[in-house]
C-alpha cells in the first residue's frame, strides 16, 4: 500500500509541477488540538487543483499520547474558479499513529478514501479562507497493548490485534490560504 501511495504522490507532484498557481494553507482546527500541519495545493486548470496536506503530532503527555503522521492527498473541482467559491473532493488517506490513554496504548496503520465539500472565500489577491467537511471509510489495522506495569503476574498475553473498517468524518478544515 505505500508503494501505492508513494506512486500517486509522485504523479500529483509530477502533474502539479506545471502549475502556474498554488498556494500553501494551514488548518486552524487541527492546530486547535494539537497538530502540526501545512498543505500545498497545485493547480491542473481553471476549475481543478491538487491538494496535499500533512499533518503530525509528535507530543506525548505522561501516558496520554496522540502520536501521529498523516498524509491525505485530493483532487479538488471547484464549481467556479480554482480557489473562489464550492469545491467537491474526492481524497485517499494514510496515517501511521500510537495512541494511548488510561492503561491501553493503540499502535497501527489507517488506510481510506473520502469525500468532501468545501467553499473558499477570497479576502483579498493572496489570501483566502476556506472551510471543508469530509466523511470516508477507513480501514485500519492496529495493535492494542495493555502497558507494562499494568500486566499481571498470571497474565500470559497483553497484545491484542484487531483490524476494523470504520465510517468516520475525514476532513474538517478550517485554513487561512496563501496564493501564489
Amino acid at each position: 500500500m505505500k508503494h501505492i501511495l508513494l506512486s500517486v504522490a509522485a504523479l500529483l507532484i509530477s502533474a502539479a509541477a506545471h502549475a502556474q498557481f498554488s498556494s500553501v494553507s494551514t488548518n486552524l482546527a487541527g492546530w486547535a488540538v494539537g497538530n502540526l500541519n501545512a498543505a500545498m495545493d497545485f493547480s491542473l486548470d481553471k476549475r481543478n487543483t491538487i491538494n496535499i496536506p500533512v499533518s503530525g503530532n509528535p507530543f506525548s503527555f505522561g501516558e496520554t499520547r496522540w502520536q501521529h503522521i498523516a498524509v491525505q492527498p485530493g483532487w479538488r473541482h471547484w464549481l467556479v474558479e480554482r480557489y473562489i467559491g464550492h469545491f467537491i473532493s474526492p481524497s485517499l488517506f494514510y496515517a501511521n499513529y500510537k495512541l494511548g490513554y488510561d492503561r491501553r496504548t493503540y499502535e497501527g496503520n489507517a488506510y481510506g478514501a473520502g469525500f468532501s465539500w468545501g467553499y473558499s472565500i477570497l479576502l483579498n489577491t493572496r489570501w483566502n479562507f476556506l472551510v471543508e467537511v469530509g466523511a470516508g471509510i477507513i480501514y485500519t489495522p492496529y495493535d492494542e497493548k495493555l502497558l507494562r506495569k499494568y500486566v499481571g503476574e498470571f497474565d500470559d498475553e497483553f497484545t491484542w490485534h484487531h483490524r476494523r473498517v470504520l465510517f468516520l468524518p475525514t476532513k474538517i478544515n478550517f485554513s487561512f490560504s496563501y496564493l501564489f
